[in-house]
Parts: C-alpha cells; sequence; structure tokens
C-alpha cells in the first residue's frame, strides 16, 4: 500500500502543480517593464572602482541630427493598424526625440527637404527655420519601424470568459550616418513586446462575446499600448545614443566642503535634474575618473554632488587629496584653462523623466 502511494506521489504533485501553474498564467500581469537597459545599470554608475565614459572628448558641440523615419504595420485583417494609428506614432517619436537637446532635431519632409518642425514648437525652444538657412546636418538618423499585432485565442471553458491576449510587437531598426560624408557609423535594432488580456465567451455561429478586458476595437487604447512601447524605444535609443554622444561639461570649481561643485553646461544643452556624470581629469598620461556625481541642472550651466570619490584607483586618490586640500585649484585652472582642468560626463543619455512612466 505504502509504496503504491509512493509510486503515484509524482502523479498527485503534478496534479497539484498544473492547476496552480495555470492560474499562475491566467493571473501574470502585463508586461510594463522598462528597456533591460535601463534596469541593469545604464542608468547609474555602478559600485566600485569608477572609469571615464567611452567617447568622453574634451569639447562639447551640440550636434544637428536629421530624421529619416518609416513606420509600417506587418500584421493584416482585423489585427492590421490603421494609417491614423501609424502617423500618430510617427509625430509621436518625432516630438519625443526633438526633447534629447542633446541634439538639434530636424525632420525629413515629403518635398526632401529637411527643417525644424513647426509642431514642434510647444516642446519647447524650439523654432521653425527654413532650408536656406539650415546648416549642413551632423548626424543622420535613420527609423525604421514595423509593428505586428498577434492574437492569441483562449479556450473557454464550461461557458467562463477565455483569456485571449492581444501581443503587439514593435521593433525598430536605427542606422546612423555622418551627415556630411554619409558614412554609416553605427546600426542598430531593438525590440519590444508587451500584450493586454481579453475575455471572450462563445456566442451564436461560432462567434465570440466580449466580456472585459482590453478592447483591441477602441482606437485610443490601441494607442496607448503603442505609446508605453514607443516610450521603451526611445529610451532605447537614447541610451545607444547615450554612449555614442555623451554630454561633455567643463567643472567650473568644487566648494571648500568637497562635496558639491558647478559645470558649465545646463538643461539647454542636454542635462536634466538628477543624471549622474563622471567628473575626470587628464594628467597627461591618460583620462582618470575622480568622483561619481549626480546633477542639478538649470538653464545654461549646473550643479553637481558628489556621490562618491574614486578613492579605489591609487593614481586617483592622490589627485583627489589635493583637491580636497585646495579645492580652490579647481576653479583656478578652469578660468586658466589649464591643462589640468576637471571636466563632468554623462554616464548616459539625459531624457524626459516620462519615458519612463507604465500605463
Amino acid at each position: 500500500m505504502l509504496n503504491s502511494i509512493v509510486r503515484k506521489a509524482p502523479v498527485l504533485v503534478l496534479l497539484l502543480v498544473l492547476p496552480m501553474s495555470l492560474m499562475a498564467l491566467a493571473d501574470e500581469p502585463k508586461d510594463t517593464s522598462m528597456p533591460k537597459g535601463a534596469r541593469s545599470g545604464d542608468l547609474s554608475i555602478p559600485k566600485g572602482r569608477l572609469s571615464v565614459p567611452e567617447n568622453a572628448g574634451t569639447e562639447f558641440s551640440k550636434k544637428s541630427l536629421v530624421l529619416y523615419m518609416n513606420i509600417t504595420t506587418l500584421s493584416e485583417g482585423p489585427n492590421a493598424l490603421t494609417p491614423t494609428a501609424l502617423q500618430e506614432q510617427k509625430i509621436f517619436f518625432e516630438t519625443q526625440l526633438a526633447r534629447l537637446k542633446r541634439f538639434k532635431v530636424y525632420a525629413m519632409f515629403n518635398d526632401g527637404a529637411y527643417r525644424l518642425v513647426k509642431d514642434l514648437e510647444d516642446v519647447g525652444e524650439i523654432d521653425y527655420q527654413d532650408e536656406e538657412t539650415l546648416p549642413a546636418a551632423d548626424l543622420n538618423l535613420n527609423i525604421n519601424i514595423s509593428i505586428q499585432v498577434e492574437e492569441n485565442v483562449g479556450r473557454a471553458v464550461k461557458g467562463q470568459a477565455g483569456e485571449t491576449r492581444m501581443y503587439y510587437t514593435y521593433v525598430t531598426d536605427v542606422n546612423l550616418a555622418d551627415g556630411r560624408t554619409r558614412e554609416m557609423i553605427e546600426g542598430h535594432s531593438f525590440k519590444e513586446t508587451e500584450y493586454r488580456s481579453i475575455y471572450k465567451i462563445p456566442g451564436p455561429g461560432g462567434k465570440f462575446r466580449f466580456r472585459g478586458g482590453f478592447d483591441p476595437t477602441n482606437a485610443e487604447n490601441v494607442n496607448k499600448v503603442l505609446q508605453q512601447l514607443g516610450r521603451r524605444q526611445l529610451i532605447n535609443m537614447a541610451l545607444w545614443l547615450g554612449k555614442k554622444y555623451p554630454i561633455t561639461c567643463e567643472v567650473t570649481g568644487i566648494r571648500r566642503s568637497g562635496k558639491s561643485g558647478g559645470l558649465n553646461q545646463g538643461a539647454n544643452n542636454g542635462l536634466r535634474n538628477d543624471v549622474q556624470m563622471i567628473i575626470w581629469g587628464d594628467d597627461g598620461i591618460a583620462p582618470l575618473a575622480l568622483a561619481a556625481a549626480s546633477i542639478e541642472a538649470s538653464a545654461d550651466k549646473s550643479g553637481f554632488n558628489i556621490m562618491r570619490w574614486n578613492t579605489d584607483d591609487e593614481d586617483a586618490a592622490y589627485w583627489i587629496e589635493d583637491i580636497k586640500a585646495d579645492p580652490g585649484m579647481v576653479r583656478k585652472n578652469y578660468q586658466e584653462k589649464d591643462e589640468m582642468a576637471l571636466m563632468a560626463t554623462t554616464w548616459s543619455m539625459p531624457f524626459p523623466k516620462e519615458w519612463m512612466e507604465a500605463e
């Protein structure tokens, strides 16, 4: 008898676990996570020994960037997105990318000219400009977006509403090129997927009746899903561009406390509050990370608060000791444009906080 129970135990466990797993699947929350990069430390400086960001440079220039956008749907029939929905996504992308003040963003028009877009004026500090007065662009950003909608039909049991999932997959292929030489700099592809649950029960004629949940026929509902996916893709692109073109500022001074200081760039050139930067210098041998700092940005200049000094690095520790002993030397070196003047470079591209908001 005991042996019989033992032999049947795995079956009993399976029967107990299986319904629980199905319940977990039914109750699984919709995916509202942000891009992996935003969660894995691309936004925050990692713990441990600090390093100077790649492509830090010593001079800042606001790059002009021209957008070439194409957006399509890969789905047909009732799940296909309407031309209006696609156009709304295009405008959304152009408008939001213009908020990256690291760049002066232009959009391509149907006549083949590119200019600052009138529709973007409400974003702030963007004025319409004719093609004739436009300088040659520094960068061309080709963006090809394809959106696929798939329906995973659930099975209704004993007249109860079955769960059907609508999967929205947003694929963005980007290619960055030199605006003057047309030379390709780099390409990348980003993919984000989101689903919504619909609950239906069988109706007459083999059709299903809608009982609740997400309504895929409601244009406003669909647009909210697409904008959530679009924001994730904007973050993906911002992080990618931020590695290629970080914002580098000059450190104008460090206060006597050794805990805060100032920068010669502000929000007009792309900085935002709470953005993390690396304070660094070049001793003539190699760039050396000295501290991690958090930014308080105003229009044309910023303050920073030291989060931690890079005392784990022995070479940096000597320099840090000198700075703490005589903070005034930092201001003096800045004013005299000395080669030992300190710089600060963003760890990631500053972008609007609203992009991180989940629906």
